[in-house]
């Protein structure tokens, strides 16, 4: 275990590649016998692996994703092997939401922020990883959705870069699918 920990820790471009491979399994995990727990079980890898690679932040911000992503994982798996998943799904898809916007934060924001910026700068960094965040919802939303995906990823950028931390674009993130689940 503390081997592919030090694996991940040796470099920003394998943390971006392997948070690449967990996004690309999304529609694996929701083709799964249970997918919510599936899914929540990869994206909590993702926030995983994006808090070890932001060892240059304090480490208050890797805590809360680790937390966060903890506790989401918990209420899913009590919530989907329940005997009655009908109830389950009022707690678990906000639950999933609020993983989805704190592990895609983490790592768009985290370290392929980071890696981009450091290779071409601010500016590039915030449209590049907006565009790969609208392209990693292409499939789960449709190309119609692709302008407000791209909007708010621009958005998280922004943030990220005038915050210097995901957490910021994290809290918007998830404030916005929190109401995206709670509307009408």
């Amino acid at each position: 275990m503390t081997r592919a920990i030090g694996v991940v820790r040796s470099g920003p471009v394998l943390c971006v590649a392997l948070g690449s491979v967990l996004l690309a399994l999304r529609g694996i995990a929701e083709r799964a016998p249970h997918p919510y727990l599936a899914l929540a079980l990869l994206l909590a890898a993702l926030a995983a692996v994006s808090a070890i690679a932001a060892r240059r932040e304090p480490s208050s911000p890797a805590r809360v994703a680790a937390a966060a992503a903890t506790g989401i994982v918990a209420v899913t798996a009590a919530a989907t092997i329940s005997p009655a998943p009908a109830l389950a799904v009022p707690t678990v898809v906000p639950a999933l939401n609020a993983l989805a916007a704190v592990a895609e934060e983490a790592f768009f924001r985290g370290p392929l922020f980071d890696l981009v910026c450091r290779r071409a700068g601010d500016a590039v960094a915030v449209v590049a990883t907006a565009a790969a965040f609208a392209a990693v919802h292409v499939p789960l939303y449709g190309w119609a959705a692709l302008p407000v995906d791209l909007g708010a990823g621009l958005l998280f950028g922004w943030q990220r870069r005038v915050s210097g931390t995901w957490i910021v674009p994290a809290v918007t993130h998830g404030l916005a699918n929190l109401l995206v689940v709670m509307r009408p």
